[in-house]
């Protein structure tokens, strides 16, 4: 296990059951309601975040992964501010591509 996931390790060993697990990268964007951020992905692969209004502490987020021009998951997103979500994603080296989304 990556030291850099470690404060996750028993939600990703809950949800995956691989033997390893290591961080690629990790992109950070502030975004204002409507804004949409570009996030470059390993693969040719890329993932666009919208926020979309919601009420309270509630954060919701239009989520679109492509790969070039094929759409993979397009999909809106409702966590709470410091939430995260994790999405097990297509294959990547010789393992899974999982996208860990957050919003603060």
């Amino acid at each position: 296990m990556d030291p850099a996931l470690s404060s996750i390790r028993n939600q990703l060993q809950s949800m995956f059951n691989y033997s390893s697990y290591r961080m690629v990268d990790r992109l950070k964007r502030s975004l204002s309601v409507g804004e949409t951020g570009e996030f470059a992905l390993p693969g040719n692969r890329s993932m666009r975040v919208t926020p979309a209004p919601a009420k309270g502490d509630k954060v919701r987020l239009a989520v679109q992964v492509m790969e070039g021009e094929r759409n993979l998951v397009s999909t809106t997103l409702g966590l709470s501010r410091g939430g995260m979500v994790i999405l097990g994603g297509p294959s990547y080296q010789k393992g899974v591509l999982i996208l860990i989304i957050s919003a603060e």
